[in-house]
C-alpha cells in the first residue's frame, strides 16, 4: 500500500497540513503514525476523499499544477436588485462563476449540487438567517470531508423611503 506524507496529502486535498492533522485526530481520515510522530495517509484514503471533489482537483498529482479554473461564488440574497448587482460584479467585472439564490432553501440546494469557493450570504433572509445557512453548509461539507468554506455574511440595513 502506498502512503503520502501530510504535506503531500494536504496539497492534494487543497487544505493546510494543520487542517489535515485535525481531521486525522478527529477520526475523519485514516492514517498511520510513524515512530517519529509523523502521519502517513494511505493513497486509497486520498482517492476516497477526492471522489467528492470537482473533476479539476481529482487528477492532481504532487509536483504537477492543476488546470486553472474560475473561482465559483454562491450568492444568497433575497433582494433582487442587490442579488443582480452582486452577480454582475462577481460574474462580469471580476470574471468569476456566479450562482445565486433568493432564500435559504434554494441556497442550500445549490450548495449541495455545486462546488463553490466562496459563499456570500445575506444574514437576514425570508426563511432564516444567513448564519444558520452557513452552519448548515459547513455541516454538509464536513460530512463529505470536502474543503473548508470561506463564508462572508452580508448585513444590509433596509432604509425607509
Amino acid at each position: 500500500m502506498e502512503y503520502l506524507r501530510t504535506p503531500e496529502a494536504a496539497k492534494l486535498l487543497n487544505v493546510s497540513p494543520d487542517t489535515l492533522k485535525r481531521w486525522i485526530k478527529k477520526g475523519h481520515i485514516r492514517a498511520i503514525r510513524t515512530i517519529g510522530g509523523h502521519y502517513r495517509i494511505p493513497l486509497s484514503e486520498i482517492e476516497r476523499l477526492t471522489s467528492f471533489a470537482p473533476s479539476n482537483n481529482a487528477d492532481r498529482v504532487p509536483g504537477k499544477e492543476p488546470e486553472t479554473r474560475k473561482p465559483r461564488v454562491l450568492i444568497v440574497e433575497d433582494t433582487a436588485e442587490t442579488r443582480g448587482f452582486l452577480e454582475y460584479l462577481i460574474g462580469t467585472v471580476l470574471g468569476y462563476e456566479a450562482a445565486s439564490a433568493a432564500n435559504c432553501v434554494q441556497g442550500l440546494n445549490l450548495a449541495k449540487t455545486g462546488h463553490f469557493d466562496l459563499y456570500l450570504l445575506d444574514d437576514w433572509l425570508p426563511d432564516g438567517r444567513g448564519a444558520t445557512l452557513c452552519q448548515s453548509i459547513r455541516e454538509w461539507i464536513l460530512q463529505r470531508l470536502l474543503y473548508s468554506i470561506r463564508p462572508l455574511l452580508l448585513e444590509m440595513k433596509k432604509t425607509e423611503r
